[in-house]
């Protein structure tokens, strides 16, 4: 499995600190917000990408990336694996149980999220 590293956090961190004010404007005006396309400098949005892209083998089911997802990770690292398992599969990833500081997440996956 790929390690989410501090440095993952850091940018993380900023880019979510960017996209305040970026998201307010855009939600005044209507129109759809993609958190990490409104905050991610067009010269930077290559390296957000590889950032979801380790975000996301996390939490990839082992036989394809396009099946249900069923694992435990950190619960600190939920929101970030939750936005990703969205652009990914297009399926909501949900918590279904907690032991100490990991959570069960599931999610139905890309196959089922398009109706294959």
């Amino acid at each position: 499995m790929t390690r989410i590293t501090e440095d993952v956090f850091v940018s993380l961190d900023e880019v979510l600190k960017s996209a305040d004010e970026s998201r307010a404007k855009r939600t005044a005006k209507g129109e759809p917000i993609d958190l990490w396309e409104m905050s991610a400098p067009k010269e930077k949005y290559d390296e957000y990408q590889k950032m979801r892209s380790a975000i996301f083998a996390k939490i990839k089911p082992k036989g394809h990336w396009k099946n249900p997802i069923d694992c435990w990770i950190n619960e600190d690292d939920f929101d970030a694996c939750s936005d990703a398992c969205v652009f990914f599969t297009g399926s909501l990833l949900e918590v279904y149980a907690k032991r100490g500081n990991k959570v069960r997440v599931k999610a139905a996956g890309y196959y089922a999220a398009i109706g294959a």
